[in-house]
């Protein structure tokens, strides 16, 4: 399951629905123990910070059915699949995530985790 960002605000800007609607299903998942996996599309000036990595791991890490947690670093190879379908890509403009922002920031979370159940 991917989680993509920290805030309902910042969902429905970026996802186009509710992050209310993410944190239902985990309750159901959670409730029918179902295994979940998360994980996060890290995007360069979207969410390539430690808050954000933090806060969207805040309200995860509670939920008894996640037993792992990992980032994703973005990249543009599904950019020309936008282009050959002559649809809009809102990510156009972005470049791929870099090797040290994405090194950093799961160093960052592997602190985080440290002691947790999630892998």
């Amino acid at each position: 399951m991917d989680v993509k960002q920290c805030s309902d605000e910042k969902y429905l800007k970026y996802a186009g629905c509710s992050l209310n609607d993410v944190l239902e299903f985990l309750k159901i998942a959670d409730k029918n123990k179902v295994k979940t996996w998360i994980r996060t599309v890290i995007i360069p000036k979207i969410n390539d910070d430690e808050e954000s990595v933090k806060k969207i791991y805040e309200l995860i890490k509670d939920f008894n059915c996640v037993y792992k947690y990992e980032l994703l670093a973005f990249h543009t190879l599904g950019f020309s699949k936008y282009e050959k379908l002559k649809i809009n890509n809102p990510l156009s403009g972005y470049k791929g995530l870099s090797e040290e922002t994405f090194k950093s920031l799961n160093d960052f979370l592997f602190k985080l985790k440290k002691g947790s159940n999630i892998l």
